[in-house]
């Protein structure tokens, strides 16, 4: 039955029929059957019944779904309903094996199935920038249209949408823009400056230390009026860097006190003067924020030394020893941040306080350098256990991916000598959560010995994170 021949119909059946007599003109129903009424409203209801609705004058449109990113395999999505579903899930959503499993669907460019989003929604409150614009607009249903957060999914950054990627990312493509176009980076950086928080504004001019020259100066220079103190004060050294001095360096030289060791072979002994406000015991922030900014190299050229000759001059100096980590990591060495450690100082401990965090705005090469850089060579000692399970934490956040696979052999033998009995037990999630892809059936073999119930809930995570490494983001 045509739309029109039900328009005729309706108003009939509405008013009554007695009121309004029905055409049966366009009906196969002869008028002169005396069920011929009856007949019709059984073709109307029908026709109604299958009729499409009239398409509205005004609507929303809603954007299709990015086509970017494919659904879990079913089971994948099953082992998801396992270990995260909403009410009692077997892990909590801030488990380092929940972030893992988010980061690796990430990478994967996987996204959770529509119909699980109810069930999964602790998972995807803490996750959902990573699972797609589905699971972002999920958890953001309820917030008013000017409260919801805009979504970056690309898998590359661009001149044309790095402003959308998240802040890490943001940092890491302006540092290696200004490798290869360093006006261009500073332009970039210009364009987006008055609308940035004061904390993005220090993170973007931090990175455009990377290949600072005098063309920077009028850009500086314009910085003296930021609305953060923090901001004035890296712009103020920049420009003291560009006319050949370094206020902070100075400033820093004047707490450097320098002797001599050996009786037959004198060698330069560095010791550091704490302020009088800051107690002994108490030294990290004073020296993060005096140091994290000063480049090594001008530190050495400063005492007249190699790199080399001034890290083995802290020897035994707690503080200075910090202050060394800060620069060498600043500085990218990494082969001599690892030499910095046996003089006395415990990167590990330091990782855990956070100690490194204004100084780690790495890309991801850099991030594995560090991680290899921070183990030590040797086994910890009997508190190493509960140190390691801190640090692998830290690791994880930091790197937001898996070890490099031989990053990992040092770390699961440190694990073995630290405490056998917890390789089964507190640190095996860590190791599942850090574990490269190649790696994961070793671990299998180990975990499945273990009858606890978080065994089996690591062997679950295990079985969801091989499963996604294993997803090619080029299939279709």
């Amino acid at each position: 039955m045509r739309r029109a021949a039900v328009s005729s119909l309706l108003p009939g059946f509405v008013v009554g029929t007695s009121r309004r007599a029905l055409d049966y003109s366009r009906l196969a129903v002869p008028p002169a059957d005396p069920k011929a009424d009856l007949k019709a409203l059984a073709l109307l209801a029908t026709a109604l019944r299958f009729a499409p609705p009239p398409a509205p004058e005004t609507y929303f449109a809603v954007g299709p779904r990015d086509s970017g990113r494919r659904l879990v395999r079913q089971e994948q999505r099953t082992l998801m309903l396992r270990l995260f579903v909403s009410g009692k899930p077997a892990l909590s959503p801030q488990d380092d094996l929940a972030f893992a499993v988010a980061l690796a669907m990430e990478r994967a460019r996987v996204a959770p199935h529509p119909f699980d989003f109810h069930r999964l929604e602790p998972f995807l409150r803490a996750y959902g920038e990573r699972l797609g614009a589905d699971a972002l607009t999920f958890i953001e249903r309820d917030k008013a249209v000017e409260e919801r957060r805009g979504y970056f999914d690309a898998e590359h950054i661009a001149d044309d949408n790095w402003t959308d990627a998240t802040p890490a990312r943001r940092v890491d493509f302006l540092e290696r823009r200004r490798l290869s176009d360093a006006p261009r980076a500073r332009e970039l950086a210009g364009a987006v400056w008055s609308g940035e928080s004061a904390d993005m504004r220090f993170r973007l001019l931090k990175a455009l230390r990377v290949g600072l020259c005098v063309e920077d100066r009028a850009f500086l220079e314009g910085l003296a009026k930021d609305r953060a103190p923090k901001v004035r004060d890296l712009a103020a050294r920049l420009l003291g860097k560009l006319a050949g001095a370094d206020p902070m360096l100075a400033e820093a030289m004047k707490r450097i006190r320098v002797g001599s060791r050996g009786l037959l072979r004198k060698r330069l002994a560095l010791t550091m003067e704490l302020p009088a406000t800051v107690a002994k015991n108490n030294w990290r922030q004073w020296v993060r924020e005096t140091f994290s900014e000063i480049d090594l190299a001008d530190f050495a050229s400063a005492l007249g030394a190699t790199e080399e000759e001034a890290i083995e001059a802290a020897k035994g100096d707690a503080p200075l020893l910090g202050a060394m980590l800060l620069m060498t990591l600043r500085a990218r060495r990494f082969d001599l941040f690892r030499k910095v450690a046996p003089l006395g100082a415990d990167p590990l401990w330091l990782l855990i306080e956070d100690f490194f965090a204004d100084s780690l705005d790495l890309p991801p090469e850099d991030r594995q350098a560090f991680a290899a850089a921070i183990l030590p060579a040797d086994a910890p000692n009997a508190r190493g256990a509960g140190l390691l399970t801190q640090a692998m934490n830290r690791l994880l956040r930091i790197l937001e991916a898996p070890l490099a696979a031989s990053t990992f052999d040092h770390l699961l033998q440190m694990a073995m000598k630290a405490d056998a009995q917890a390789v089964d037990a507190a640190l095996s999630s860590h190791l599942v959560a850090l574990a490269p892809a190649e790696r994961l059936a070793r671990l299998r073999s180990r975990l499945e010995a273990g009858a606890s119930d978080a065994a089996a809930h690591t062997l679950l995570a295990l079985d969801l994170l091989d499963s996604l490494e294993s997803v090619s983001t080029h299939d279709n």
